[in-house]
């Protein structure tokens, strides 16, 4: 491989990226000729560094940080015509959920994936779009999305993976249900369109969140499909009995949770509404999903390479 670009966010991990940065990077050099490396300072930065990675040639992108640094990276990539299939990406975890590196075969440790990366092994996995922007985990809207704003970097240093428990209990206290048409345009039920009032919904990729939290137990990252779930309005209590099923993934069958799989579906609400792409959070009064059915190629684990 003759070039390619190291994304490092020094944020994650509790600092421990920049301590290992020397052993990311001698060991992605023992295969790529050129490495530039990008350390971020803001919020833009993963974005821009994707973009001169796939405008300058790159063969690979790796990113050092968790699921909220690759999603803008992948923003960065949606930008540049054709920049999904430009190169491959490979994820190297120090966030505190990583979640699409474990769903990749990866693991949540940095030095086990990196040795896995070393073997250069490749799977094409598919992106989700919500409004044009991509994410490879899960969207979810509600009150994931309210964990989501409430669990801070901070909070992630201090408590690691308590932090969405913590952030969970406090999003309770202000969470508000709302109404909205869904409409759903196939997949493994015939296209319908529902009024329901939400109390949170979640469209997903692969199968956990949070850390590690089976939610979509039987979703592919491969197979062009997105696995969602609508919760029902329901009480305060009993809607904290329900989320540790969801939890456990055990809500399949509950009369409370509208679930389906469909390569896309729309959802228009009576009012604006948090939603959560990876991590990232953006109000929307609709959000239509859709599949890029296997658009990115990503540095895998052995159970998932050569799944072209």
């Amino acid at each position: 491989m003759n070039k390619a670009r190291l994304i490092v966010n020094p944020k994650s991990g509790g600092d421990r990226a920049p301590a290992l940065l020397p052993l990311i990077s001698s060991a992605l050099r023992t295969f790529v000729s050129e490495l530039d490396v990008t350390i971020t300072e803001g919020p833009d930065d993963a974005g821009r560094a994707a973009v001169h990675a796939a405008e300058q040639g790159c063969e690979a992108l790796f990113v050092a940080g968790g699921d909220g640094t690759l999603n803008l990276a992948l923003r960065g990539l949606a930008s540049v015509p054709g920049g999904f299939g430009r190169l491959v990406l490979g994820i190297i975890p120090f966030g505190t959920g990583n979640d699409f590196a474990r769903a990749l075969g990866l693991g949540v440790e940095p030095e086990a994936a990196l040795q896995t990366i070393l073997d250069r092994e490749v799977a094409a996995v598919d992106v989700g779009m919500l409004n044009g922007r991509p994410f490879v985990n899960t969207s979810a809207g509600g009150f994931v999305a309210d964990v989501s704003r409430v669990v801070t970097e901070g909070l992630k240093d201090v408590t690691g993976r308590l932090a969405y428990i913590i952030g969970g209990a406090r999003a309770l206290f202000g969470a508000e249900p709302f109404s909205a048409r869904l409409r759903v345009d196939g997949g493994t039920y015939p296209a319908w369109i529902e009024d329901i009032d939400v109390q949170m919904f979640a469209a997903c990729n692969s199968r956990t969140i949070g850390g590690g939290y089976p939610i979509a137990p039987a979703a592919q990252i491969d197979d062009g499909l997105l696995d969602v779930f609508v919760v029902r309005q329901m009480p305060t209590l009993e809607f904290i009995r329900l989320l540790q099923r969801i939890a456990m993934g055990e809500h399949e069958g509950d009369e409370r949770v509208l679930q389906f799989r469909a390569p896309s579906f729309s959802l228009t609400f009576d009012r604006p509404v948090r939603v959560n792409t990876d991590g990232e959070l953006l109000d929307a009064s609709s959000c239509e999903y859709t599949v890029l059915h296997r658009a990115v190629r990503f540095f895998a684990g052995p159970e998932f390479a050569g799944r072209q």
